[in-house]
């Protein structure tokens, strides 16, 4: 019964809403599919190669026309979308890692952050700009950037009671953030 109760949502009557969600998904499927074959004969060059690549493409676009739509409805996105892993992938088989990168960035950029991996899409993009051999660009960097968690009171209490940022504070890239608790320990009151 709720699956005949949405349909009677807005976005359902909307025309263009049915055609691109029916594109996407039908694409999604295809994409999937059309892995599972190419991993299975290890077949990541040449022109089954290159028709994979080119629907993932076209499934991202159907994608970003589809979160826009959404948008309109006030619908969430999903935060798995399978044609940029599996585009990120295939570059990756190819050794083509700075692509890989880039459509990495493209995802968390359209906050597309799960991949199925517990890292998500964060970890696919740390992985790759490794196999590049080079530093995070800016962007990157911005992107791959921890999550803010706030420390414990302890470190952050001042001599006036209240709370804010030490300046220890510092973040190393290969390690997150982290407190120098010497430092800290020597500036209490």
């Amino acid at each position: 019964m709720e699956f005949y109760d949405d349909m009677q949502e807005p976005y359902w009557l909307d025309e263009d809403y049915r055609q691109i969600s029916e594109q996407y998904f039908s694409g999604m499927e295809a994409i999937e599919s059309d892995w599972s074959v190419m991993y299975n004969l290890k077949d990541y060059e040449g022109e089954r190669a290159s028709i994979f690549i080119q629907n993932c493409k076209n499934n991202i676009e159907a994608f970003k026309i589809w979160k826009k739509i959404s948008e309109k409805y006030k619908q969430d996105s999903p935060p798995c979308v399978p044609a940029y892993k599996r585009l990120a992938m295939i570059y990756e088989k190819q050794g083509l890692y700075e692509n890989a990168a880039a459509v990495c960035v493209e995802a968390l950029t359209m906050n597309v952050t799960v991949d199925d991996t517990k890292a998500g899409m964060k970890g696919r993009l740390t992985r790759m700009i490794k196999k590049a051999g080079r530093q995070p660009s800016q962007q990157e960097f911005l992107l791959l950037e921890p999550a803010k968690i706030t420390p414990p009171k302890e470190i952050l209490r001042t001599r006036w009671g209240d709370y804010e940022m030490p300046d220890p504070y510092t973040l190393d890239i290969r390690k997150g953030p982290r407190y120098d608790l010497k430092k800290i320990k020597e500036s209490k009151p």
